[in-house]
């Protein structure tokens, strides 16, 4: 039969343990007790963050847009002259002077008299 010393000594640790235990979750319940104010803020600067987010994804989003653009108008301005240059070219070896040529495709006449000089044949 254990002592009355050791029945004691287990009754006190119990009682510690149990204090200990209260006063655990009493601290983390008043740590968890958010007022409206403070769930107010914390709501405000979740959303500053994610409008800071979405801002930056937008302005990466139209960066890269323009950058497409940027790259497709070169495209086309270069196919744009290419095919002036093959419509020069065909006019040119249809018998159209120089300021025919400048005139239906808007070309410098300087240009449209090179290619007549060296598409004529």
């Amino acid at each position: 039969m254990p002592s009355s010393f050791s029945l004691l000594l287990l009754a006190g640790s119990m009682l510690a343990l149990a204090t200990a235990a209260t006063l655990y979750l009493r601290r983390r319940n008043q740590s968890q007790e958010l007022t409206n104010e403070d769930l107010y803020g914390l709501i405000d600067a979740r959303l500053a963050e994610v409008k800071h987010t979405l801002s930056n994804t937008q302005q990466e989003a139209i960066t890269a847009v323009r950058d497409d653009i940027r790259v497709l108008q070169s495209d086309m301005d270069w196919l744009a002259g290419e095919r002036m240059i093959d419509e020069a070219i065909t006019m040119a070896r249809s018998g159209r002077d120089a300021h025919d040529i400048s005139t239906e495709l808007g070309m410098s006449v300087d240009a449209a008299q090179a290619i007549a000089e060296f598409r004529k044949h």
